[in-house]
């Protein structure tokens, strides 16, 4: 999981492959909140993986169990306050993030619509997303965003050229989520300096009820069943009080009639 060189920048190795350099003082602070505060070992708790670095840089011990650990109770280290437990991919592992602090006011986002698209379950779902640019001299040049597993979004990376103050949407299709579920959804919202903002919105997703035009009793079909529906209220006199002769009156003309049953046969499911 983790390998080590260089005395005066040392490389933590991922599996990954991901390289993250950590200086010393940023070692002093992982020291003691690791070590001297806590006593916790710096051996990943998954089996096999040997200690990184322990003797030369934590002077800790490294004699931790080798199996056990969990996403809620391993270690992580976040000078930026920003990570949730999804982003703790490795079990024990210790998480450092980048100290930098953006030089721009970073934007407010929200989701200004969600509609569901499609007729029948499986739904996708058209959000509309609402990006201010809080900054008052940098423009914001992309939003990149990232969706939970399972799920997808196209587009998932928007350009843009939103000047600072202003405000602009765009839609983006999410598929691969449950009705009824809450998403929620990491954005990095970058500047024209090279400044990121991440921004994390969660929306509550409808439950989908689409009814088609002549589908009565509103199974997501028109068929033999709707279709009897009319002809059993023919020349009905229609209104709201009888819910426009509980349906059959599909144009809501206030009679169940011709237009009624070609509406049906038009929207015939196959």
């Amino acid at each position: 999981m983790f390998g080590c060189s260089g005395a005066d920048r040392t490389k933590f190795t991922q599996d990954n492959q991901q390289v993250v350099d950590i200086n010393h003082a940023i070692f002093k602070d992982i020291r003691r909140t690791v070590c001297g505060a806590t006593g916790i070992s710096t051996r990943d708790s998954v089996a096999g993986v040997r200690p990184f670095c322990c003797e030369a840089v934590f002077k800790c011990t490294h004699n931790a169990p080798t199996t056990g650990g969990t996403v809620a109770n391993s270690l992580l280290i976040d000078y930026q306050d920003n990570l949730t437990n999804g982003d703790k991919t490795m079990l024990g592992d210790v998480v450092v993030a980048s100290s930098h602090t953006p030089d721009v006011t970073c934007p407010t986002v929200q989701v200004l619509d969600v509609d569901c698209i499609g007729v029948l379950s499986p739904w996708d779902f058209d959000l509309t997303i609402g990006v201010s640019n809080m900054d008052p001299t940098t423009s914001i040049t992309s939003v990149t965003m990232t969706s939970p597993t399972g799920t997808t979004l196209t587009p998932d990376h928007v350009t843009m050229s939103l000047p600072p103050l202003h405000s602009w949407s765009f839609d983006t299709v999410l598929e691969g989520a449950a009705q009824g579920s809450t998403v929620c959804i990491d954005l990095d919202v970058a500047f024209s300096n090279g400044d990121i903002c991440t921004e994390t919105i969660c929306i509550d997703l409808p439950n989908c009820i689409i009814v088609l035009p002549g589908d009565l009793d509103a199974n997501g079909l028109v068929d033999i069943d709707d279709l009897i529906g009319v002809i059993n209220r023919w020349a009905d006199v229609c209104d709201d009080a009888n819910a426009n002769c509980d349906g059959a009156d599909v144009n809501e003309n206030g009679e169940v009639d011709m237009a009624d049953l070609l509406i049906v046969i038009s929207n015939w499911s196959l």
